[in-house]
């Protein structure tokens, strides 16, 4: 009988909870969502393989966009988002040095000959997706 008076105390409370989630109806429009906030993403490490100090920088297709101070000249890792060609400078403003253009899944080890100008020397990127 306690067990009855104590649950029926608190189902009050528990039905004017907020839901921990929503359920969406429209699959389509879920998944346009998805990607339109997805692109323009580049994923970038310190060190190779995707580790040491890691973000996501995000830019509008054809913006540039410098990288700060923690990330500027010591990223050895990039991978942009599918669906967009990227190119990294070696100096901010997408300038000087270019590498690109950079698909999905990029280069885990900027430090093998063909791009060892670029490791630890990018400032800034810019990605063109439709």
């Amino acid at each position: 009988m306690k067990f009855i008076a104590a649950f029926l105390a608190i189902v009050p409370f528990v039905a004017a909870m907020p839901p921990v989630f929503e359920r969406s109806t429209d699959a389509t429009n879920s998944t346009q969502e998805l990607v339109a906030r997805t692109q323009g993403n580049v994923f970038v490490c310190t060190d190779a393989g995707f580790t040491g100090d890691c973000a996501v920088f995000h830019g509008n297709s054809g913006q540039c966009v410098n990288f700060p101070g923690e990330f500027n000249d010591d990223i050895s890792s990039v991978g942009p988002d599918s669906g967009q060609d990227c190119f990294f400078f070696n100096d901010g403003g997408c300038s000087g040095q270019e590498l690109g253009p950079i698909r999905s899944p990029g280069i885990s080890n900027l430090n093998v000959a063909a791009t060892v100008a670029f490791n630890d020397h990018i400032s800034s990127f810019q990605c063109f997706f439709g």
